[in-house]
């Protein structure tokens, strides 16, 4: 399961399995979201000088092995990870570089 829980959006339920080198690839979307927590400003150098602000949410996700068997130790043995979601990034200021 992919949670935002500090935003509106849903949580989005993934059942997956993996290919025989334990390998899962999936794509999974997330509606917009909106707000969020202002990042500090991150400065890029292509280009020019590039400084942008964003704003993002705290996600998690867990991983269960449901071929544990038993629910509790399924329960047991979930991994929990967290990631970051950028609801807004926008360019605040841009200073080209030399010709």
């Amino acid at each position: 399961m992919l949670s935002l829980k500090e935003s509106r959006i849903r949580p989005v339920v993934e059942e997956v399995i993996s290919d025989e080198h334990g390998v899962v690839t999936k794509v999974v979307n997330f509606e917009r979201c909106a707000g969020g927590h202002e990042a500090r400003d991150y400065v890029s150098y292509n280009h020019g000088t590039n400084t942008w602000r964003s704003y993002y949410y705290v996600g998690g996700y867990v991983f269960s092995n449901f071929l544990l068997g038993a629910k509790g130790e399924v329960e047991a043995n979930k991994d929990l990870r967290l990631f970051g979601h950028i609801c807004n990034q926008r360019l605040i200021k841009s200073v080209p570089g030399p010709a």
